[in-house]
């Protein structure tokens, strides 16, 4: 499970699945936004002029200052999910916010960190993605919480 209060929250139902206690893994938190951290985009564009204009161009590779890229995120996100993916558990829950359910999407279907907005999350939104000896497919996107589909795992 990924960092912040929401993803926490969410995360208790987990157990009543996997039957596993919930674990906090620190790669699975939000992209970090350094300096812009906490800040709208209006405060982003005067304190950081062209900044934000400039990540809108390069959204995999830009780092705002004391943050990390898109790629950045997709390199620590990706070797914690798939040892988990791998594992042979049956069954996992990973409870984690938009950008880092993403960058796994995007690495899962061939899609480039570039185009990561193309991948719609919203909010408490499950993904059901399987694992065979390394080959990983999306069996469901884009399911909540609430459906007969997940509560029937």
């Amino acid at each position: 499970m990924g960092g912040g209060e929401g993803a926490w929250r969410a995360a208790q139902f987990s157990p009543k699945i996997t039957k596993k206690p919930v674990e906090v893994i620190d790669d699975f938190k939000e992209i970090c936004l350094g300096d812009w951290e906490g800040l709208t985009t209006r405060e982003v564009n005067n304190r950081y002029p062209g900044c934000y204009e400039a990540r809108g161009k390069n959204l995999d590779t830009y780092r705002p200052p004391g943050g990390e890229s898109f790629i950045d995120l997709q390199q620590r996100v990706w070797p914690v999910f798939s040892d988990i993916a791998e594992s042979g558990s049956r069954l996992a829950v990973i409870v984690a916010h938009a950008g880092v359910n993403r960058v796994i999407l995007c690495r899962i279907l061939g899609i480039n960190v570039k185009k990561l907005f193309i991948v719609s999350q919203p909010y408490a939104c499950v993904n059901i993605i399987d694992c065979n000896n390394g080959t990983y497919s999306l069996r469901a996107t884009l399911v909540q919480p609430s459906d007969p589909f997940v509560k029937n795992m």
